[in-house]
């Protein structure tokens, strides 16, 4: 009979089709490394918080130095926010291409469906009696 599916080809009459495919989006790892990144990023923003709350200059006594340390204190106190806020971006991205793999493992092959009206003999494995 030669290739099995020229063999079953060979009995179909009628049409069947593929069922149309989601184009495929990211894959788990490339979401994963924009996850890494973004917290690498989290983390360069912290630092540049840490090195700004380091200019705390104890010797500069005047109501100028009193005002720029409360707006200093603000803006690292911002700044810790924003961290947190990234570090929650970077998490659910990294969640992202976690259920991306769960799904992967679920996700069935093609889907064969046919059209209306195709009818596949009796082929081997239709069920009928030969």
């Amino acid at each position: 009979m030669g290739n099995s599916m020229t063999g079953l080809a060979g009995q179909v009459s009628g049409s069947a089709q593929l069922a149309p495919q989601v184009p495929a989006g990211p894959s788990p790892d490339d979401v994963d490394v924009v996850g890494q990144r973004v917290w690498e990023i989290a983390q360069e923003i912290d630092e540049l918080r840490r090195e700004l709350a380091s200019l705390h200059a104890t010797e500069w006594q005047s109501a100028a130095a009193d005002a720029f340390q409360d707006r200093l204190a603000e803006r690292t106190t911002a700044l810790a926010a924003v961290v947190q806020d990234v570090q929650a971006a970077a998490m659910a991205v990294v969640a992202y291409a976690a259920s991306l793999r769960a799904e992967a493992t679920l996700r069935p092959g093609p889907v064969f469906v046919p059209l209306p009206g195709a009818d596949f003999g009796a082929g081997p494995g239709s069920g009928a009696q030969g």
